[in-house]
């Protein structure tokens, strides 16, 4: 998006560490709650972001250091009509979507994978038949999104880990008319909070929920987006935007790591919800590469 200096960037991500831990709180703006602090480094996250913009419109400015950049920042600066409200507006909620979410899901495919062996080892089998197939056909051993929709298994690991870890447990969302669910009136206006843990660690819905069994979706894979009952990324016209995305970062990280390492778990480390998926000893794993034949 744009280049931080090394100081900036630790003040950036201080701040950022900050605002995610009163997301989810009580919001209550008295000096010292983690309410407070949040909108504090808000403040200062955007004041970071406004000055990259002047930045990036000085250079823009500047015949002798003008050059086209194919970014998001670029792209706001030419398409928001709303000024830098808008710009800051939307890099904060791009940097808070697509930030940890990600590493925190990969994180949890390596705590569970660590427990199943077979699902390891059926997943190396896969990844090592697209590079023959790629290899066969004279093809570059980079991935494309043919050999994502291919490989079957990993996306079922994918969405177990998906649904088991749940990385956004729950939803905000707001009634735009007054509704009746179920003998509870919602008024026009009030915020709902969806427990989308409760759904995916159901019994009626899934069997043995809080077991790792990456083979509970096999044969589902195409009915995925249409299930009520799997909503890892939220649903309808506000689902999250980098779904697709998320999931081929987490393909291709599995895919170099299960070609060209063995890894296991340091030592125990298990996941907490404070509110979002923690590890407290930020899962140290071994690594050792694995010598190609």
């Amino acid at each position: 998006m744009w280049i931080l200096g090394e100081p900036e960037m630790e003040k950036l991500m201080r701040e950022y560490n900050d605002f995610i831990k009163g997301v989810a709180v009580f919001p209550l703006n008295i000096p010292g709650t983690s309410y407070w602090k949040a909108l504090k480094s808000r403040e200062k996250i955007l004041e970071i972001f406004k000055r990259k913009v002047e930045e990036r419109k000085r250079i823009n400015g500047d015949e002798n250091l003008r050059m086209e950049r194919d970014d998001l920042l670029n792209w706001l600066m030419k398409n928001t009509t709303n000024g830098f409200e808008e710009i800051g507006d939307t890099l904060l909620h791009t940097l808070f979507g697509g930030h940890d979410t990600t590493s925190r899901a990969i994180c949890l495919l390596l705590y569970f994978l660590d427990g199943c062996p077979k699902a390891i080892q059926q997943l190396r089998e896969e990844h090592l038949q697209v590079v023959k197939i790629k290899e066969d056909r004279g093809e570059s051993n980079k991935l494309n999104w043919d050999d994502f929709k291919a490989m079957e298994f990993t996306k079922c690991v994918i969405n177990e880990t998906l649904r088991l870890g749940n990385i956004a447990g729950f939803l905000h969302k707001k009634a735009r008319t007054e509704i009746e669910f179920k003998g509870y009136v919602i008024p026009q206006g009030c915020t709902v909070i969806t427990h989308l843990s409760a759904v995916h660690l159901d019994p009626n819905l899934f069997e043995n929920p809080n077991h790792f069994d990456p083979w509970r979706w096999m044969g589902l894979i195409s009915d995925v987006y249409k299930m009520k009952n799997f909503m890892p990324f939220g649903g309808g016209p506000r689902q999250c935007p980098g779904a697709e995305l998320a999931r081929m970062e987490m393909m291709v990280f599995v895919h170099h790591l299960l070609l060209n390492y063995s890894w296991e778990l340091a030592e125990p480390d298990h996941p907490i919800t404070l509110p979002f998926i923690e590890f407290p000893k930020g899962l140290p794993v071994k690594i050792q590469p694995v010598p190609h034949k």
